[in-house]
């Protein structure tokens, strides 16, 4: 009975801190099972809109068709070890969905946008509730450590654009292995970059949040100043 107990506040705890993801979700099924990553079986579910996962249409060379009726996820049981594969190829992060049936249930998904978008989904939910108090506007963008100068500026005249409209702008910082072996600090390199083209249009709050893997960090802007 002490035991079911404590496993049940265990549990609690767990919903209260949410999902367990990357090395974090790893290390549970792998407590949880006597076996190697090469041979514990999961049920993955991959974001069908995740950059480089591509549709059965296009693997079959169908090309494809983009179809707002296409569902938001594929499914698929492969080992741990293959699991930990496709989210780093993808640039995602292995999220546990149901760690406790006997095929654990983890999902690919780029989680920090997947929380912002429920933030933001939220904001707009009491927003319209509330029509006196509104919340103010919200867009993000995405940079890749090493994007060409040409790119980086385009898109941080976009961002600047929205800066200007009085929007906040969530900027999220990825990169690859690649880049991280050539600069450990490759995200705070890039973010100072991105920094120097906003200029006096914008304002860093605080300091980056970095993921546990040190390849992906965000980081919010306001505008600089309020319309007169």
């Amino acid at each position: 009975r002490n035991n079911n107990s404590s496993n049940n506040n265990n549990n609690r705890n767990q919903k209260d801190q949410g999902p367990l993801i990357n090395e974090h979700v790893i290390r549970a099924i792998l407590e949880s099972k006597s076996e190697s990553v090469e041979d514990i079986q999961v049920r993955l579910l991959v974001d069908t809109r995740a950059k480089g996962h591509k549709s059965q249409g296009e693997e079959e060379g169908g090309g494809g068709n983009k179809d707002q009726d296409q569902p938001s996820s594929t499914v698929q049981v492969v080992s741990l070890a293959e699991a930990i594969s496709i989210a780093t190829d993808l640039d995602v992060d292995l999220v546990g969905v149901s760690l406790q049936q006997s095929t654990p249930v983890v999902r690919a998904i780029n989680y920090s946008k997947f929380v912002y978008q429920q933030s933001s989904s939220s904001t707009k939910s009491k927003s319209n509730k509330n029509n006196n108090n509104q919340s103010p506007q919200k867009k993000e963008f995405t940079f890749r450590a090493g994007i060409d100068t040409n790119d980086l500026q385009r898109k941080v005249n976009n961002m600047v654009s929205y800066l200007q409209k009085g929007y906040s702008c969530n900027v999220v910082i990825t990169s690859n292995r690649r880049n991280l072996m050539q600069d450990d600090n490759v995200l705070v390199t890039m973010l100072g970059r991105i920094e120097d083209l906003v200029g006096e249009h914008g304002k860093a709050q605080g300091q980056m949040k970095k993921n546990g893997y040190g390849n992906r960090g965000n980081l919010m802007f306001q505008p600089s100043s309020t319309k007169k």
